[in-house]
């Protein structure tokens, strides 16, 4: 049991830090970069996510 309670803090604390690094640094980004940042951010999604699989399996059908 006290593997698993191991297990489950570190995979919250993995997460936590997978959600809120990104937040962290895009201010960080922004300053440097500024609006060629911008148009990145505007394009490309923070996670992979299904409307990111999905859109790639789109192009790839479609350059068939």
């Amino acid at each position: 049991l006290s593997d698993s309670l191991l297990v489950a803090a570190l995979a919250a604390a993995h997460v936590g830090w997978v959600l809120l690094l990104p937040r962290a640094e895009e201010p960080h980004l922004r300053a440097e970069f500024g609006e060629a940042y911008d148009r990145y951010a505007a394009r490309v999604p923070r996670f992979v996510g299904l409307r990111t699989v999905r859109t790639a399996v789109d192009r790839a059908l479609g350059e068939r």
